[in-house]
């Protein structure tokens, strides 16, 4: 148990952020970005899901955390949303662009046996 909260906060931290773009409800751009954070942050600690781990894991936290994108965007959704949203119409032609950012949240993420537990870090 103490050795569970030391490495949740002495352990690496991370920097999440997403963005779509769609034209005329087509995806033109999408990206989710993980990277390491260079600054530590002591924060409020929020669990905020978990990750099955199919196999011991042998890598790196951050490349866990990349080859897992798609469930940690899953995670993040709903922290810190902006959504821009345009719609024009002329007499023969509507044009709709909507631009949806995840802002930039810091995360840690913890592993057990067969779980990889992740939190957000707020102040």
């Amino acid at each position: 148990m103490i050795f569970g909260l030391s490495s949740l906060w002495g352990g690496e931290q991370f920097i999440f952020s997403a963005r779509t773009f769609t034209q005329s409800h087509i995806l033109a751009y999408d990206e989710i970005s993980i990277s390491p954070s260079m600054q530590q942050r002591n924060k409020k600690v929020i669990k905020v899901c978990q990750i099955p781990l199919k196999a011991p894991l042998a890598k790196s936290a951050y490349e866990f955390l990349l080859e897992h994108k798609i469930e940690v965007a899953e995670c993040f959704i709903s922290s810190s949303v902006r959504v821009f949203d345009k719609e024009e119409q002329s007499l023969y032609l509507g044009i709709s662009q909507t631009d949806t950012t995840v802002l930039p949240v810091y995360f840690t993420v913890e592993f057990k046996e067969d779980l990889a537990t992740l939190y957000l870090l707020r102040k």
